[in-house]
């Protein structure tokens, strides 16, 4: 097969447990390893290289899987195509994410947003990449079973995901391995970014990143989240105090979360009002107004246009090089109806990406945590200063939002979080994220 690789088979230097995870015989291998330290490559050729060999079975197949479609297309199907060598291939069917082999061997690229798509045939063997953000179930209730008929393999790769199914996953290899020795199925791997990054990049990392992020993400660490304040309110002040509004902004933009939770007819419905500084090549964002109010949805229409005054009266009371870039909306439940309430009245307003919505409120916490750590990000003594009455209770919602969130709450679905979800957003919009929003 030498004769047959593509330029893309640059030349690897494996490290001992790296080669240890390629060499590994057991059925299933759990990887838990830093970011960008080479799990996914090898994972991918790995795949490639099985695919070619093919198996005892007629027609086999495999895949290459992460949490949702788009993120499976992204990670694995350029690079899968450009991996195998062209004169294998009998046909790429580019609608499908489906790579056919002249030997009738077919390569799939999934996402297991929809975990049941890959029931119905069996499989030969595969990857789940980012194995910490797929469902719960996933596995149990639809990739094992779908690799019984013909014992397919299966690789369970990713960054951790604090103590969740991909942990119990990883307990599971760990404990097997442990008392059967070579006659267990499974394997456990895990290295660190260090081992592959360069140094200058690792500590980049450890100094942009909340602590705990750093050990998670770049050195593959089991981390408990409970009872994290994940965003202290000192993070957001300067020296202990709120942050002046700089002289001059660059644009001045709103988010809003109006979803409806739990049924109840009249929930939250937030706002926060931003700055953006970047003109002088050091992005930063300074949130310099914010409400919640609890009004019925058909009432929201009639509030929107108030947004829109507020962010023209904020552009008057500072310099604004590029004025109002408008409201950013989660488009879901009332969401929707304010943006096609925006598009009749000529308002101003941008509907934020429903991939990003359906992440979850976790994994945006961790996408935004290094702005945060590093002081990017930054609350105005008006917004600071400011109370609300929300539900009979009279405070600074903003703050206790944002201060009281936790990854992993249990109790998660019953907390107000309509600020918190406008906290993300806003960093996201404004700044951008890990996963290049």
């Amino acid at each position: 097969m030498s004769e047959l690789l593509t330029t893309r088979w640059a030349p690897l230097r494996p490290h001992p447990i790296q080669r240890a995870y390629w060499n590994s015989p057991a059925r299933f291998n759990v990887v838990s390893a830093g970011r960008r330290s080479g799990k996914t490559e090898l994972a991918k050729r790995k795949l490639v290289i099985r695919s070619v060999r093919g198996t005892k079975f007629d027609n086999a197949r495999f895949f290459a899987a992460a949490p949702t479609r788009d993120q499976a297309k992204k990670i694995y199907w350029s690079d899968l195509k450009r991996l195998v060598p062209a004169a294998l291939v009998d046909r790429v069917y580019e609608g499908d994410l489906v790579i056919r082999l002249k030997t009738e061997t077919e390569i799939h690229v999934l996402g297991m947003d929809v975990p049941a798509r890959i029931e119905g045939q069996p499989w030969d063997g595969g990857v789940l990449d980012e194995y910490g953000n797929m469902k719960e179930g996933a596995w149990g209730e639809n990739v094992r079973p779908a690799l019984a008929d013909r014992l397919g393999w299966c690789d369970l790769i990713g960054v951790p995901e604090g103590m969740n199914h991909y942990h119990e996953k990883w307990e599971e290899a760990e404990r097997s391995y442990a008392e059967l020795g070579e006659a267990s199925e499974w394997r456990c791997f895990t290295w660190k970014s260090s081992s592959v990054l360069p140094p200058e990049e690792v500590e980049a990392a450890r100094r942009d990143l909340h602590p705990q992020v750093f050990l998670q993400e770049y050195e593959g660490a089991w981390v408990n989240w409970a009872g994290t304040a994940f965003f202290p309110e000192t993070a957001l002040l300067e020296d202990g105090k709120p942050a002046a509004v700089p002289k001059l902004l660059d644009v001045v933009f709103a988010t809003i979360d109006c979803a409806v939770k739990d049924g109840r007819e009249h929930d939250g419905t937030a706002v926060i009002y931003w700055g953006l500084i970047a003109y002088d090549g050091k992005p930063r964002l300074v949130i310099l107004d914010w409400d919640v109010i609890q009004v019925d949805a058909a009432l929201l229409v009639t509030w929107l246009p108030s947004v829109n005054a507020r962010l023209d009266e904020l552009c008057r009371q500072n310099r604004v090089r590029k004025g109002s870039a408008g409201a950013f909306i989660e488009d879901a439940a009332s969401g929707a109806v304010l943006l096609q309430q925006a598009r009749r009245s000529g308002i101003q307003a941008t509907a934020i990406d429903s991939k990003l919505t359906a992440m979850g409120k976790d994994a945006r916490a961790f996408s935004v945590s290094g702005y945060v750590h590093r002081g990017a990000v930054r609350v105005s003594q008006f917004a600071y200063d400011k109370v609300v009455d929300l539900k009979g209770k009279r405070k600074n919602h903003l703050l206790s939002q944002v201060s009281g969130f936790r990854v992993g709450d249990p109790d998660a679905a019953k907390r107000a979080d309509d600020l918190f979800d406008c906290f993300c957003y806003g960093i996201i919009c404004g700044l951008g994220d890990n996963k290049g929003w």
